[in-house]
């Protein structure tokens, strides 16, 4: 596997520093979406751009989002700090949006097998020591994202896959 570069015109480039030790996992909460699509949404909401290191497609291909010595802006504030965000395209968790229900109760095989290859590549760089979820910060709470990267989401199946990479 490969990570995709993406090209990103940021609002602002003041970037603090970071070394990540906890991985956090989010979903996008829409079932059809791109990296251009979060970094313009993110800018829309006033914030430099894409908050994410990573974005994974259903398909399991990967791009790069902040780099990733970057502190992120998935979280609130200094939850953020020496954390790596990746965001999942699709929305594990029980949603409507205007009247359209997006809920997907399954998190396809290739998305699940990319996120799996991408803990274990950041873990060749990185000192990870948690792998989290969004709801596991107050923010998520704040947010209304309380099962954030959704309650579908296939933690146990996530843990079964690393046990040998991490100790959580």
């Amino acid at each position: 596997m490969k990570i995709i570069e993406e090209v990103y015109k940021w609002a602002r480039s003041n970037f603090s520093s970071q070394i990540p030790d906890t991985i956090v996992i989010h979903h996008a909460l829409s079932r059809n979406c791109t990296a251009q699509d979060i970094h313009r949404w993110h800018l829309a909401n006033g914030w430099k751009g894409i908050a994410y290191h990573f974005f994974i497609r259903k398909d399991g291909s990967i791009y790069r989002g902040r780099q990733e010595h970057h502190v992120g802006g998935g979280l609130l504030g200094s939850e953020n700090n020496n954390t790596l965000q990746i965001c999942l395209e699709g929305c594990y968790t029980d949603y409507t949006s205007n009247g359209k229900v997006l809920t997907e109760k399954e998190v396809p095989e290739e998305q699940m097998n990319a996120l799996v290859w991408l803990i274990k590549d950041t873990k060749t760089r990185w000192e990870i020591k948690k792998i989290k979820g969004h709801f596991e910060y107050q923010s998520a709470i704040n947010d209304g994202h309380k099962d954030c990267p959704g309650k579908y989401f296939y933690w146990d199946r996530l843990n079964n896959m690393l046990k040998d990479t991490l100790s959580q």
